[in-house]
């Protein structure tokens, strides 16, 4: 049997703002992947819980044991099923795709809690990715209105024609 373990880190500040999301994963053979998203609105615990939907969407290999690590408990209480989703869109959503990706992939996955900022390599790795993403998308030109609470993405039109090339 393939054995995946997955370290997964979400990355938020407030409703409203964009937010990233990463997981780390790695098998026991020594094959290693990063993989990460982001969203333009959302909260810590949806980046959390993307993080790992998007751990498991990684996953190549029908049938194995997957280990999902996180240091968000709220995250691993509605991926695992043992917290009420129903009280959050997004956890609701996002707890059918991880139920789907699961059954579809045939995976036996185990939840684990890990504490966060420890010195965890691959929870820091899954932290910075996720940071990126998000800094990454303020720096992208989202802002926030202060008048609506809607995110504002500018539209840069590229009005220059495209240059003829010369060969030579």
């Amino acid at each position: 049997m393939y054995y995946i373990t997955i370290s997964t880190d979400g990355s938020g500040t407030k409703l409203g703002n964009p937010g990233g999301a990463a997981a780390i994963l790695r098998s026991h053979l020594g094959h290693y992947s990063e993989a990460s998203d982001g969203r333009e609105s959302t909260t810590n615990n949806e980046m959390e819980l993307l993080a790992i939907l998007i751990g498991l969407a990684a996953v190549r290999w029908r049938g194995c044991a997957v280990l999902i690590r996180s240091d968000s408990q709220v995250a691993l209480g509605w991926a695992s099923g043992r917290t009420d989703r129903s009280g959050r869109a997004y956890a609701t959503e996002l707890g059918a795709a991880i139920d789907g990706v699961i059954a579809t992939m045939q995976l036996a996955v185990t939840f684990t809690h890990i504490k966060g900022h420890s010195g965890d390599l691959d929870n820091e790795r899954a932290h910075t990715l996720a940071n990126q993403v998000r800094v990454g998308m303020l720096n992208s030109g989202a802002r926030l209105h202060t008048d609506t609470g809607l995110l504002a993405v500018p539209v840069v039109l590229d009005t220059t024609k495209p240059r003829k090339r010369r060969r030579g």
